[in-house]
């Protein structure tokens, strides 16, 4: 991944527009030659560059064209392969890097302010390990990084898509968006307050 702050020049604009923004913005490609189109998700994006959660993937090079929610089509090459996806560079003039360097900073306060607003009540367990009951019987060890009466920060590296349903610990859950270093989650059934404190284990 390329880190706010690498490979900058001394512009500010330069600075602003390199900078990558962490989001959930969900979306549709294909690969260029094929007929198929898959769905994906934006997990991190610059005007550049933007890093996908994806089922199907290419070699480096080869061409991409995108369409995400509130931000429209996009176009451009495979820059690397990762354990989730990929990332494409993205061909765009400057006037559309202005503007999506706008737009990228207004979702970025926008997440920012939901991310306040969500931290209000949030209770950072004891116990973090538990194990998330995946579809079609899957299972895998995990972290909860902290919880609320409506939902969970999981941290894991195993693949997950939003809308699928899983079990926290004992506790069924949504995924409803998506992050490089895991997922947040809303439980089926919220908790009353007081239900909850730092030694509960869902």
């Amino acid at each position: 991944m390329v880190n706010i702050g690498s490979g900058m020049s001394a512009d500010n604009s330069t600075q602003v527009q390199s900078a990558r923004v962490r989001l959930s913005l969900e979306g549709r490609y294909m690969l260029v030659g094929s007929t198929d189109e898959h769905t994906c998700t934006a997990i991190e994006m610059s005007p550049a560059d933007v890093a996908l959660r994806a089922p199907v993937s290419a070699p480096p090079g080869a061409k991409v064209v995108l369409y995400l929610k509130q931000l429209g089509r996009f176009a451009g090459p495979i820059l690397r392969t990762t354990d989730f996806g990929f990332e494409m560079q993205l061909e765009l003039t400057p006037q559309r890097s202005d503007k999506l360097a706008t737009q990228l900073a207004w979702l970025a306060d926008r997440q920012a302010h939901a991310s306040d607003k969500r931290n209000g009540d949030r209770i950072v367990p004891l116990t973090d390990i538990t194990i998330l009951r995946l579809p079609r019987g899957r299972e895998c060890v995990a972290r909860v990084r902290s919880f609320s009466h409506a939902g969970a920060e999981i941290l894991t590296d195993h693949p997950i898509a939003v809308g699928e349903e899983i079990v926290i610990g004992r506790t069924p859950a949504r995924v409803v968006r998506l992050a490089s270093d895991g997922v947040g989650c809303e439980f089926l059934r919220h908790f009353q307050p007081g239900e909850l404190d730092e030694t509960t284990r869902l």
